[in-house]
């Protein structure tokens, strides 16, 4: 019977471990082209992108301030929502980071690896499952997600475009 028992017990642990989702930490990180400090800083949120890969990953947002930014202009309504979604008008700056919506928000040198790492043990309460298909002309990206609630989640949510 002491077998039985610790290998239902045994199993249970197994279907508890495997039924969570492994998190992917989102950066969405706040830049412009001719911002000194951003100019700085950049370089080591790439390094530390780079090096962790299957950690974390980015969105990375050009604004038309405090000046000139060619990228902006590809995408400046998305990057307008996202920048008054996240920051008032009294903290608009760059470089400016939002790691997993709102787990840290602030300045670009205020988190690190150490951040990622302690976001990153925290199981997913989603699967996130992402197809995307490049038709022929090269012109569109078509995408399909299906989100799987694998624990309880309480509260309103929100998927954002």
């Amino acid at each position: 019977m002491k077998k039985y028992t610790l290998l239902v017990g045994f199993l249970f642990c197994v279907i508890l471990l495997y039924s969570q989702s492994q998190r992917l930490v989102l950066l969405e990180e706040f830049t412009q082209a001719s911002c000194g400090p951003c100019a700085q800083v950049n370089p080591s949120i790439e390094a530390l992108l780079n090096a962790n890969p299957n950690e974390i990953t980015s969105i990375w947002y050009h604004t038309n301030w405090p000046g000139y930014d060619p990228m902006n202009l590809h995408n400046p309504a998305d990057v307008a929502a996202r920048v008054s979604y996240y920051m008032s008008p009294s903290n608009e700056y760059v470089p400016y980071s939002v790691l997993d919506g709102n787990y840290y928000n602030g300045s670009a040198s205020g988190w690190n690896i150490n951040t990622v790492n302690t976001r990153d043990a925290v199981p997913s309460p989603f699967e996130l499952h992402v197809h995307s298909m490049i038709p022929a002309s090269n012109d569109s990206i078509y995408l399909t997600m299906l989100a799987k609630c694998t624990q309880p989640v309480s509260g309103a949510l929100t998927a954002q475009n």
